[in-house]
């Protein structure tokens, strides 16, 4: 450039390959007049107009990089980090001029200055989305694979750097590093785990809660250990520095603490139900890039600072779940790119030698396999599965953003050379992208009952075992009308378990915690424990006829239904209650009030180990006003087409008829002509029908009707005629698909059914009046007859 353009020589700041290097930059040429405005002008001469094209260009390098590594189950910090060296020297730097033309070196402070920033705040969500009271929670067997997992690897890998640093050839500068590369190694992450658990939908899976609690604890020892080596590094190890800087860490530490204390000052004020104040969240967002500052003006990293500030702040609503959703997809798609970037413009991997390659990796590979057999053994040890205990052994050696961070700050620190950072990067993304996809096939989540678990197969006078899923405090009233609709007695007992679920939002961590009896519900536990004290006192009651142990679930959507489906299974769970996705407004029109409910509600279809009710409150059951009422009087119908899930409306309504205030009607749909491929299943029809006209024999609240439906006009008037005669009207999820096409309604219309199937789609719709609807579906087992395998 010319001398009399204003121009200022950059520093070292890259760590690119031309690190050494100085170069002019115009801080005049920021806007470009376009294309049209001046005859022969290059936009992309000016750096704010270049900004805008890299913007555009490395997310979507990105996601084009994830979209096609999704299929074979890689991470997406992986994908990312394979974006950014896609967009490198190593790749599409060997295009002529596409390097000079998308990232200049005039370009890189621009660059340089949005990946920090970027850095800063990923940081400080990772930190917000961290539960520090995790690790006071830990038990013995925690606490044995969290430090295995962290000690066994560091003793092994700095044996093997001795050796490899006296017995090989590797360069001067790779021999120097590989102490630290061994020790860089043996680190553990707790942030980049849970986000790979998460991705995969095995957070709430016995080893992924096992391997979050013990990853806590070895990461707070691994970012102990990297602190102060990189103290000691910076001091000399002289007793006045050391001293200096433990003073400026503990000035960091009351600058966290005073924030936190401003902060929970002002969350106290805001009242119930209501968000945070826009005011209280810009001070926070200005607060990290504060303490990233204070951390660098104290010798720190720029990182800790606001690491600290997220782990000080509560995770979760309201302050934590509206911080990440603010920032999450801006930093991780928008800023956080540019990371990638700069990381991928650094490696050069024409750069490495086949020596160092080996030498290096010797010494990765025995921190990795020593990791693994460590934390194996130590699970095994624990009395954990094998299969649970190599899904752990493998899951600790996940790598990811962190450390790709840290090789950076070793590398710029000098502490590493170059050669030893790209075998690093190299390494992670090959062991991370291995490993995920095998954790997620070791591990399969979905387990069958071998056993008959369904009401109509229940023996008389048996417990009965419900487990009933609440979404919020409206699906209360309904769960507690149909238990008492249930007829609980002393001779059949039913025994509730009654789950909470809750979004994960705000922070990485599941929760799984159960209530106890008689216990005051805290500050915390807000909603959950409004709804578990109703559930007590129904039980205190009918404490002869009822038992109910309370639990709350706090998960992604994603994950949500392995809690029910879980616990449904492990606790022998005869019938799941969920609560329909949509529920009525003030108008009596449906709404979705969450939609991911809705895909919780299919998996747990799909995947429970029991029968399963998806009930649709319309109020005519009785609300809040009428819950702790001893008296109820229902007039329940069940409308019966033809399958396995009708039979087990009927068998649920049959037990509910015993009731002596509930009148039961039964209608069932008679086809006028012979339908295939029903015989089989008709014999099971007329023996369950059998069975239940036995059982209401002298019972004057009985009525049986047979309806003849020829078409679907026919059973859409047989709909109408039963809107507002019932409380409760039941129905199977799936009818036998010859009879619904024999009377036209093998698709009710151009939509996917929701989860309560066709014919509850019909009755839910504006036909079905006001009774309160309640669609069964029988237990699948895993070698049942295809045709009871078919749920939407």
């Amino acid at each position: 450039m010319e001398a009399a353009n204003a121009s200022m020589l950059l520093p070292d700041l890259t760590g690119l390959t031309t690190r050494n290097s100085g170069f002019c930059l115009d801080i005049n040429r920021i806007t470009s007049y376009g294309f049209l405005f001046k005859n022969g002008h290059n936009p992309l001469s000016y750096s704010f107009t270049l900004l805008i094209l890299q913007l555009s260009v490395a997310p979507f390098f990105i996601l084009l990089t994830h979209l096609l590594l999704r299929p074979l189950g890689t991470p997406l910090m992986i994908a990312q980090i394979i974006g950014g060296i896609i967009l490198g020297p190593s790749v599409m730097g060997h295009i002529d001029n596409f390097g000079k033309t998308m990232f200049p070196m005039r370009s890189i402070l621009v660059l340089d200055t949005i990946a920090t920033i970027g850095t800063i705040y990923f940081h400080f969500l990772i930190g917000l989305q961290m539960d520090g009271s995790m690790i006071l929670k830990a038990g013995r067997r925690e606490v044995l694979i969290g430090i295995s997992c962290v000690m066994v690897p560091l003793l092994l890998s700095t044996a093997s750097s001795v050796i490899v640093k006296n017995y090989s050839n590797v360069d001067f500068s790779v021999r120097n590093s590989l102490f630290f590369v061994g020790g860089a190694e043996s680190m553990v992450s707790f942030p980049v785990i849970a986000s790979v658990l998460a991705e995969l939908k095995l957070l709430n899976t016995g080893f992924g809660r096992i391997a979050l609690s013990s990853t806590m604890i070895s990461g707070l020892i691994s970012f102990s250990s990297v602190t102060f080596i990189m103290v000691l590094k910076m001091t000399g190890a002289e007793t006045a520095s050391l001293l200096q800087s433990l003073l400026a860490g503990g000035a960091l530490l009351a600058l966290v603490v005073f924030t936190r204390m401003f902060v929970m000052w002002n969350i106290k004020r805001v009242p119930e139900g209501h968000g945070v104040h826009h005011e209280l969240l810009s001070f926070i967002i200005l607060a990290v890039l504060v303490t990233a500052l204070f951390s660098k003006y104290v010798g720190q990293s720029i990182l800790i600072g606001p690491f600290l500030l997220g782990m000080a702040l509560p995770a979760g609503p309201p302050i934590g779940s509206e911080l990440v959703k603010r920032l999450d997809f801006f930093v991780t798609w928008i800023i956080m790119p540019f990371f990638f970037v700069m990381h991928g413009l650094e490696m050069d991997l024409t750069q490495l030698k086949l020596k160092n390659i080996v030498g290096v990796e010797a010494v990765i590979l025995v921190s990795i396999l020593g990791r693994f057999f460590a934390t194996t053994i130590a699970s095994l040890y624990c009395n954990m599965g094998v299969k649970d205990a190599l899904s752990v052994g493998l899951t600790v050696n996940v790598q990811g953003v962190l450390e790709l961070s840290l090789f950076k700050m070793l590398r710029d620190a000098e502490i590493i050379d170059n050669n030893s950072f790209l075998i690093m990067s190299l390494s992670m993304i090959f062991i991370t992208g291995a490993v995920a996809p095998i954790i997620k096939v070791l591990y399969n989540s979905k387990k069958y009952s071998v056993q008959r678990r369904t009401i109509q197969h229940l023996a008389p006078n048996t417990e009965l075992r419900m487990l009933v899923c609440i979404q919020n405090q409206d699906n209360v009233p309904a769960a507690i009308h149909l238990l008492k609709a249930s007829n609980p007695t002393r001779n059949s007992q039913i025994r509730v378990y009654l789950l909470h679920i809750v979004e994960l939002v705000g922070r990485a961590t599941p929760l799984f915690m159960a209530h106890k009896k008689n216990q005051r519900p805290t500050s915390t536990q807000g909603v959950s424990g409004r709804i578990v004290n109703v559930f007590n006192r129904y039980e205190e009651n009918n404490i002869e006829t009822i038992s109910v142990k309370s639990y709350t679930a706090v998960s992604p959507f994603d994950a949500m239904h392995i809690d029910v489906c879980s616990m449904a299974l492990n606790k022998k769970i005869c019938l799941i209650i969920i609560p329909f996705h949509k529920q009525l407004d003030s108008t009596t029109k449906l709404f979705t009030q969450n939609v991911g409910f809705k895909a919780v509600n299919k998996e747990i279809i799909n995947k429970a180990s029991c029968s399963v009710g998806v009930i649709l409150d319309r109020g005519l059951l009785g609300g809040f006003r009428f819950v702790f009422a001893s008296w109820l009087s229902y007039h329940v119908s069940v409308l019966f087409i033809g399958g396995a899930d009708d039979r087990e409306a009927l068998a649920y309504s049959a037990r509910m008829s015993q009731h002596p205030s509930i009148s039961f009607t039964l209608v069932r749909v008679v086809m006028s002509n012979d339908i295939p491929d029903y015989f089989d299943e008709r014999l099971l029809d007329d023996e369950a029908f059998g069975d239940t006209r036995q059982s209401m024999a002298g019972n004057d609240q009985f009525v049986y009707m047979e309806e003849f439906v020829k078409d679907r006009p026919g059973f859409l008037s047989l709909i109408q005629s039963m809107a507002n005669d019932y409380q409760l009207l039941m129905v199977g999820k799936t009818q036998e698909p010859n009879l619904l096409c024999a009377i036209g309604i093998g698709e009710w219309n151009d939509d996917e059914p929701t989860e309560l199937g066709i014919v509850g789609d019909m009755i839910a719709s504006d036909l079905g009046g006001k009774a309160t609807l309640l669609v069964m579906q029988q237990q699948r087992l895993k070698r049942r007859h295809p045709k009871d395998e078919k749920t939407k």
